[in-house]
């Protein structure tokens, strides 16, 4: 009778995916920057697939520049840099250029404590 080793593969764990390497969030499932394979494989480093890029930074400061001089300034309030946008449990976006009307943004609302007066000043002259 011939015996055969045999070598029992043992199940490789799952690698740990970074929170800092998440874009957004949508229904409950984490969408990855592009490239963070290679950064999990030590590749790349996190800053390399983190930013923008040239032509979407200009493409953002067009875009924004458009919008804050074509609005009704009254209402409406341009915003950039990855704002946080949580639409329901589990579902955030980070938008590039997002427009927020100004009754419903978080410096019209009532809190327990006024806005200070730098931050007040500074909300004025973007009327």
């Amino acid at each position: 009778m011939k015996m055969v080793a045999t070598q029992e593969s043992t199940p490789t764990a799952a690698p740990v995916i970074p929170s800092s390497l998440i874009y957004e969030v949508l229904n409950g499932r984490p969408l990855y920057y592009r490239g963070y394979k290679e950064v999990i494989e030590k590749n790349l480093n996190p800053e390399s697939v983190m930013g923008s890029s040239s032509l979407q930074a200009i493409l953002v400061s067009l875009i924004h520049g458009y919008m804050l001089y074509n609005r009704d300034k009254k209402k409406y309030l341009p915003v950039t840099n990855k704002v946080g946008l949580h639409l329901d449990l589990k579902d955030n976006l980070s938008c590039d250029v997002a427009v927020f009307e100004k009754a419903r943004s978080i410096l019209q609302r009532s809190t327990s404590a006024p806005l200070p007066k730098s931050l007040s000043k500074s909300t004025s002259r973007l009327t």
